[in-house]
Parts: structure tokens; sequence; C-alpha cells
């Protein structure tokens, strides 16, 4: 499917549209999603840089997963400080009332995947590793992983 906004700038959502002369408006992505998710039994929409990133001025990603009532799958890339970011990713989760359906750990396991799982009170969806090439064959294998997992925490 088609990017709502398709950005050029690597920079947070609201700094990359403010740079291309444009400000993201929730109302169409939700409205362009609509139509979408009308034809789908399961649409994955992926965010960009993070819960508390911003879209526009006044408005974050949260504010948009909010809005569309989507469940959440969070993701945790392993790195130094990842637990702090993750929990308090959860935390942020859990204050606004977001349907969070687990965890998906990024990289090479490290050994505290199970303890940000039970500090969170989210099940592991499963764990990545880092792809030496990212192409359709690589997303296909890795997705098939989690894939079980995944529809058995969907079907709820």
């Amino acid at each position: 499917h088609p990017e709502v906004y398709k950005l050029q700038m690597p920079a947070s959502p609201h700094l990359a549209a403010k740079n291309e002369g444009i400000r993201i408006d929730i109302e169409k992505i939700k409205t362009t999603l609509g139509t979408l998710i009308s034809g789908n039994q399961y649409l994955v929409i992926e965010g960009a840089g993070g819960l508390m990133v911003p879209l526009n001025e006044q408005e974050f990603m949260l504010d948009l997963i909010h809005q569309l009532g989507a469940p959440l799958i969070l993701v945790s890339q392993n790195y130094l400080g990842s637990i702090n970011h993750s929990l308090l990713s959860a935390a942020i989760c859990k204050q606004k009332n977001i349907a969070v359906l687990g965890w998906i750990f990024n990289g090479e396991p490290v050994g505290y995947e199970a303890e940000i799982a039970a500090w969170s009170g989210y099940p592991i969806l499963g764990c990545i590793p880092k792809f030496d090439s990212i192409d359709k064959a690589s997303v296909s294998t890795h997705a098939a992983y989690i894939r079980d997992e995944l529809m058995k925490h969907l079907r709820h």
C-alpha cells in the first residue's frame, strides 16, 4: 500500500514534513487507513521513530495510535539503554490505555528480553536477528518465525 506521507529527510516526521512544506494530518491518515482496513483482515501499520515522536506541532505517534484504536506491537532493539527505553514505552502505553499485543525484539538476543516482558506485563511475540540483507525473501523468512505467535495474539 502506498504511504500517506512519504518524506525524504531522514528525521523526525514533524521536521521532515516541515522541511518539505507540509503538515502531517492525523485525520488524513485515518481516512486513508479506513479504506485500506475495510478490505484487509489484518493490516500492519509501521510507525516512525517511537511513541513520543512528534508528527506535527501538537500530535505525537502515540496520538495517532490512540486515535486509530489499533493494537500495538512494541519493538525493542538490543542496545545499551534499551531496557530503560522499552519500559518507558510500556509505561506510557499503560498510562494512555493503549492496547499492546506484545514485544518483538530486534538484533541478537542479549538475555534480558524475558525480563523486559515480565516487568512490562506484555508477552514476547518474537525475536528478529539483524538481517545480512533486507529483501522480500529475508523478510518473508523471518516473518514466518513469528507468524504463529502473532496470530495467536491477534485472534483474542
